[in-house]
């Protein structure tokens, strides 16, 4: 890529992750589903995690802008493609192993990915 094309790219990325973002918080604030850490207590892998007692859990807002960095990433690089969605997945699980999320939360996040970036990539 030219530094140009690197620009644009990279202006595309950041696009599709406001887009991502701001569809994942209207789906959050349909749910309002409680994340795990606050039902069932145990370690969480943030500092402020008051900000999450309102900040909900379904879907996985990381786990829809990791899928959407992944997929779209795919389209360039199909060669890479399973490299790059194993390494979406390894993220999504963190976010378990973290207490932020419920296996539910994770899959919703990677299925709303996958629609989001066929309506970008159209």
């Amino acid at each position: 890529m030219t530094p140009g094309e690197n620009k644009e790219f990279l202006l595309y990325l950041q696009k599709a992750q406001k887009l991502a973002y701001v569809a994942m918080k209207r789906e959050k604030n349909i749910w309002h589903r409680r994340r795990p850490f606050i039902d069932y207590g145990g370690a969480v892998c943030t500092f402020n995690y008051e900000h999450f007692f309102t900040n909900w859990s379904y879907p996985s807002g990381h786990t829809v802008r990791a899928y959407t960095i992944a997929l779209i990433l795919s389209e360039m690089y199909p060669s890479r493609r399973e490299i790059l969605l194993k390494q979406a997945y390894e993220f999504a699980e963190s976010r378990i192993i973290c207490g932020m999320h419920w296996k539910s939360d994770i899959k919703g996040g990677e299925e709303f990915a996958y629609k989001l970036v066929r309506k970008i990539i159209r």
